[in-house]
C-alpha cells in the first residue's frame, strides 16, 4: 500500500487578521498531482486542532485549487503556535482521501 498525499506545504498567518478572497489575501493551495481523484461535487474540509472549515474548489476536475478564505474572528480564536493541519476531500461516491497536510504556523500579531 502507498501512503499518498497529494500535497505537502507549510501555511502561515498572522492572529486577528483577515484572509478573505474580497481583500485578496485568501489562503490557496494549488495541487499540481495530476493523479489526484476528481473533486466534482466534492466536500473539502480544513483542520487544525479542533477548528475545520469546508474551502472552496476552483476547477476541481483538473489541477484544482483549494481556498480557505479566514475571518479575523476565526483568526483571533485560533491559538498561536506551529500545529499540524490537514485537508480532506469527501469525494461523490463517499470515498474519503487527504489531499494535503503540513504545518500550519499562527504568529500573534504584535
Amino acid at each position: 500500500m502507498t501512503l499518498t498525499v497529494y500535497l505537502r506545504e507549510d501555511k502561515e498567518v498572522i492572529r486577528g487578521d483577515d484572509y478573505e478572497t474580497a481583500i485578496s489575501r485568501e489562503i490557496d493551495w494549488d495541487i499540481t498531482d495530476t493523479t489526484l481523484p476528481d473533486l466534482t461535487s466534492a466536500t473539502v474540509t480544513f483542520t487544525r486542532g479542533t477548528f475545520s472549515k469546508v474551502m472552496t474548489v476552483t476547477s476541481p476536475s483538473s489541477l484544482p485549487t483549494l481556498t480557505l478564505e479566514l475571518t479575523d474572528t476565526e483568526t483571533t480564536d485560533l491559538e498561536c503556535r506551529k500545529d499540524f493541519y490537514n485537508i480532506k476531500g469527501v469525494l461523490s461516491g463517499g470515498q474519503i482521501i487527504t489531499i494535503a497536510n503540513g504545518n500550519f504556523i499562527v504568529r500573534d500579531d504584535i
